[in-house]
């Protein structure tokens, strides 16, 4: 070599102009790189699921599937982080027969190129051990990568084109695969874009700026066919960047640092997962200012930074369990890419290092994670074999595994059946407030939502201006809604879509109140109204500069007290909300009888637009009451915002905030309300009255919802003719459990007649001290012939002392036997029978047209409805007994006793249940029955509600 010529290109060295050569060690390997790819490929292939319960991640799940079943545009129709490939992407899935079998192409098909993708960065490491380790590390982190795969899959693939030749007829693989995964969540198509910048700058670093114009041009070209493949307008992706960008911003400002149980050791979760970041950016920028100096090297450098941005924000933004072990996957896997960049001349051993110890961090930090999966390095195989073998089946019995999906379904469908909703929406439009979408699919109602799907992600006044214009077009809004007051993550309950709410008590009017959701109805109006979206109340109160920690005193008054906050971020504040998430933010409120509310989680963008502030709307029976006159509302007198305790400097020191009053909607007539249940949704049945009004509240005991009655208290209901009475009654533990306690509670129901005669219908003394069996919740039953203009009068009565009485009633359900309800299964001719006589009871099924010709069995059980049975896989309104089993095996055998036969084409049946004189065998005093409507397979598909039957 002649002196002062410059040394060749050292491939050993890992020299970033030149690819690096293979040797005979990887092509031994080779067969270990597919094999590790195929078992990514298996355990990240992502077979549906079917919630036990309505849930919110279900809820979105089935909205998004939806969204792509219709072709409902992004941005426009819907407006989510997740795109018109959303569902496919989404983890696991909630199970929607309709896109099952496009999920199962699509789930394949995309793992297989994530998979490929993330074990693709081994063929560019320069050892042996290196890629060993790092196929070992992939191994090792599918348990827990959830979303993070699809990161290192865009991330990975384009560093390994990187260290390519620059060939931009190489991409094209990874540019569908960036498409793909970019309209399934828009955090991997901003990665993706991001990625494509960087492939473009290294092929006109390599091959010309001609050649390397063709990157962006085939992704572009990727992007649109794709697209409008998907149904979506050409011009509409402006709409869904711009949509997505808004909730992901929000996100970052919005979301609390959950905990588990108040005791996550929050602080060391940062440590794992800041230490290793940090020595990772030392390990890349060591790579980075290595010579001979190479544009490579720091665009590489810029993948696995981007990376571990993305990763962190992913995990600490939310900061629970499932969220945090996304981080912990991305850097423990992109700490092995520094094995991929550039080696140093010398220190070489100090970059590997770096590595080793950075992903070792990661482990242990996802190995102490509580919360989250059993995840430890003993647990490792199982949880390996175990996820295998469940998404083996997916990949080769999909048929199978859709049969049990649809089953598993029909149960949950079975338990959160609302019989009169579906009555009265019929084939009508119906949303739902604010999260809880996936009741409406379990009941196959007409689904209409709003483009900002579920309340908590509408984080902007653009997102909020979205929702509230939808429900301002009567074009474009439901005809129903279905409400369940509920915040998330302990938001302001009416500032999370404030917009909605505002508009929903302008233009929707009760209808009933079923299963704790309230239904409502969308008026029609003579002339068009002036729309409220983002406009303040009808008047003015004030409008002032406030500080933090400050009270703000608001005028008392009728109607609705509307605010809006103007806040910003302190420079300080920014920065933190960039790098890490958006500052807390509490509001606290002062109530009209002194006593303060607080800690609720707010951000700024929710308080920008006008929400309602006073009264304090909490729960559903606070909504209801807006409808009624807004009496015994929690009036809020006066309001307070806070940072968390020594975060003071993240915001400016003074805000701006306004005041406005706004009438209440028009008031609903009495009769409506009751028979509406807005009064008393706990009761199946609404009194007309109660004595001493504030004697009564509301509570949940034992998973649901009562009415406390302190004694002495009165609930009168209008009755008359042939009725039935039932419902549940007790004393609250706290009562009988310590000292002082109750000394007895008596439970009274009596007939008035128009001219003041009382007649007993029922009375039990409750004295759970001194006999065990008055604890826990009662059930009555009973049946009376009441004359034209009747009362029946449901009291409580207390002991001597009167201390520590604490009744309650539950599912009150006065029913006009000659005339019933529309939306009950079922419903008898009597309720109540002499033992002595016996008697025919006729039941009257109505399960609805869609389980025409479908087979049933009455079953019944002599020990209560209260909790109910599961016994049958799906829930069922009678509680086990031998007398619920003998019912069961008589239906079973076709013998004596059983009470079954098929539906008409209606789904409607008329059955007769003989009881002989003395009674049924073995049963006690109070019978309840329900039936069960059968599949072919003998599975159960629906439910009725349990009925009385009181043998005396």
């Amino acid at each position: 070599m002649t002196s002062g010529q410059p040394a060749p290109p050292d491939p050993g060295r890992g020299n970033p102009a030149a690819p690096r050569r293979y040797g005979i060690a990887d092509w031994l390997l080779a067969p270990l790189y597919v094999a590790v790819a195929a078992l990514v490929w298996l355990l990240t292939v992502r077979p549906p699921s079917v919630p036990p319960r309505v849930e919110l991640d279900a809820s979105w799940n089935e909205l998004v599937a939806f969204d792509f079943r219709h072709r409902l545009q992004a941005g426009v129709d819907f407006v989510f982080t997740y795109g018109p490939l959303g569902y496919f992407v989404s983890g696991y899935p909630t199970y929607t027969s309709d896109v099952f079998w496009t999920h199962w192409v699509l789930s394949l098909t995309l793992n297989a190129m994530v998979a490929v993708a993330v074990v693709l960065p081994v063929l560019r490491m320069h050892r042996t051990w290196q890629r060993l380790a790092y196929l070992l590390v992939v191994f090792a982190t599918t348990p827990i990568a959830d979303n993070a795969f699809a990161l290192l899959a865009i991330s990975g693939s384009t560093l390994f084109l990187l260290f390519g030749s620059g060939r931009p007829l190489a991409t094209v693989p990874a540019l569908v695969m960036f498409t793909a995964l970019g309209f399934g969540k828009f955090t991997f198509f901003v990665l993706g874009f991001g990625c494509v910048g960087l492939l473009t700058l290294s092929s006109w670093h390599k091959q010309g700026l001609r050649k390397a114009l063709a990157v962006p041009a085939v992704f572009a070209l990727v992007v649109a066919v794709t697209w409008t493949a998907l149904g979506q307008s050409p011009l509409g992706l402006p709409a869904f960047l711009k949509g997505s960008a808004e909730i992901a911003s929000g996100y970052n400002q919005s979301m609390r640092w959950v905990t588990q149980d108040g005791r996550r050791p929050h602080v060391h979760e940062l440590v794992f997962a800041l230490v290793p970041i940090a020595i990772l950016a030392i390990g890349a920028l060591l790579a980075c200012v290595r010579r001979p100096r190479s544009l490579v090297a720091p665009l590489a450098a810029g993948v696995v930074a981007a990376t571990l941005f993305l990763g962190w924000k992913a995990g600490f933004v939310r900061q629970d369990a499932g969220h945090v072990m996304i981080c912990y996957c991305c850097v423990a896997v992109a700490a092995s890419w520094l094995w991929c960049l550039p080696r140093p001349a010398r220190g070489g051993w100090l970059v590997d290092a770096m590595a080793a110890a950075a992903s070792a961090i990661a482990f242990l930090g996802a190995f102490r994670l509580e919360g989250g999966l059993d995840y430890r390095p003993g647990t490792l195989p199982r949880l390996v074999t175990a996820t295998a073998k469940a998404h083996w089946r997916f990949v080769t019995e999909p048929a199978g595994l859709q049969r049990d999906l649809e089953t598993r379904r029909r149960r949950v469908a079975v338990a959160n059946r609302l019989g009169a909703v579906r009555a009265a929406v019929g084939d009508a439009t119906v949303d739902e407030v604010p999260h809880g979408q996936n009741i409406l699919f379990l009941n196959d109602l007409t689904v209409h939502h709003r483009p900002v799907f579920q309340s908590y992600s509408a984080y902007s006044p653009y997102l909020q201006r979205l929702n509230g214009d939808f429900y301002e077009d009567p074009a474009r809004a439901p005809s129903f809604v279905l409400l369940r007051i509920e915040s998330t993550d302990g938001q302001y309950p009416t500032v999370a879509d404030s917009q909605v709410y505002r508009a929903l008590l302008r233009h929707y009017r009760p209808r009933l109140v079923e299963g704790g959701y309230l239904l409502l109805e969308r008026q029609a109006t003579a002339a068009p109204q002036p729309p409220v979206t983002g406009r303040p109340g009808q008047r003015q109160v004030f409008e002032r500069e406030a500080r933090l920690d400050e009270w703000v005193t608001l005028e008392p008054g009728e109607g609705l007290g509307e605010l809006a906050v103007d806040l910003h971020y302190s420079t300080t504040g920014a920065l933190w909300n960039a790098a890490f998430r958006g500052p807390r933010l509490y509001i606290d409120v002062r109530l009209a009888n002194g006593s303060e509310r607080g800690s609720w989680v707010t951000s700024r963008g929710l308080m920008q637009l006008p929400f309602v502030v006073d009264p304090l709307i909490v729960d559903l029976g606070a909504f209801t009451r807006l409808y009624t006159g807004g009496n015994d509302l929690q009036r809020v007198v006066a309001f307070r915002l806070r940072s968390r305790a020594g975060r003071e400097h993240f915001y400016r020191p003074t805000y701006r905030c306004t005041f406005w009053r706004s009438d209440l909607p028009p008031p609903i007539d009495e009769a409506t309300a009751r028979a509406a249940r807005l009064h008393f949704p706990m009761l199946s049945s609404g009194p007309r009255e109660t004595r001493p009004r504030s004697n009564f509240v509301s509570h949940r005991e034992r998973g649901r919802d009562v009415l406390i009655a302190q004694p002495p208290s009165e609930m009168l209901f209008d009755a008359a003719g042939r009725v039935s009475i039932s419902g549940v009654f007790g004393i609250r533990p706290e009562a009988y459990a310590g000292e002082p306690a109750t000394d007895g509670v008596t439970f009274r129901i009596e007939g008035l007649a128009a001219d003041g005669t009382r007649s007993t219908l029922f009375e039990r003394r409750l004295e759970p001290v001194r006999e065990p069996a008055d604890r826990g919740t009662q059930e009555f039953a009973l049946a009376a012939t009441l004359p034209p203009g009747s009362t029946v009068v449901l009291s409580t009565l207390p002991g001597p002392s009167g201390s520590m009485d604490w009744s309650y009633w539950g599912a009150v359900d006065l029913l006009d036997l000659d005339n019933p309800p529309p939306g009950r299964m079922l419903t008898s001719d009597v309720v109540s029978l002499p033992r002595a006589e016996g008697g025919d009871i006729v039941f009257r099924l109505d399960a609805g047209v869609e389980f025409a010709h479908r087979d049933y069995w009455v079953i019944g059980s002599d020990a209560g409805t209260w909790p109910g049975s599961t016994q049958l896989e799906v829930p069922v309104p009678l509680n086990a007994s031998d007398h619920l089993a003998a019912t069961l095996l008589a239906n079973t055998n076709g013998g004596p006793g059983a009470v079954r036969g098929r539906l008409d084409e209606h789904g409607r049946a008329r059955a007769v249940l003989p009881v002989p004189p003395g009674g049924l065998p073995g049963s006690r005093a109070l019978l309840h029955h329900a039936f069960l409507v059968l599949g072919d397979g003998m599975e159960v598909l629906a439910v009725s509600n349990a009925v009385p039957l009181h043998l005396h």
